[in-house]
């Protein structure tokens, strides 16, 4: 069975990660800051930044597919 994130398109990656809420931020920060302490952030506007840009690649990648 696929995860539901190998499912996803990046339109739909990004229209997730824009309607998070302050507390999903906070729990998937700390998440990774947990799972990946070597690459954790130093405050939550850089990990958002983070994320965005990863979503950003992920629509680029998709666009070099097609």
């Amino acid at each position: 069975m696929k995860n539901r994130k190998d499912t996803m398109k990046a339109k739909e990656t990004i229209k997730q990660i824009n309607n998070l809420s302050d507390a999903d931020w906070q729990r998937m920060k700390e998440h990774m800051d947990k799972k990946f302490p070597n690459m954790a952030m130093p405050n939550m506007d850089t990990f958002k930044e983070m994320v965005k840009l990863f979503g950003m690649s992920m629509e680029h990648e998709e666009k070099k597919l097609n």
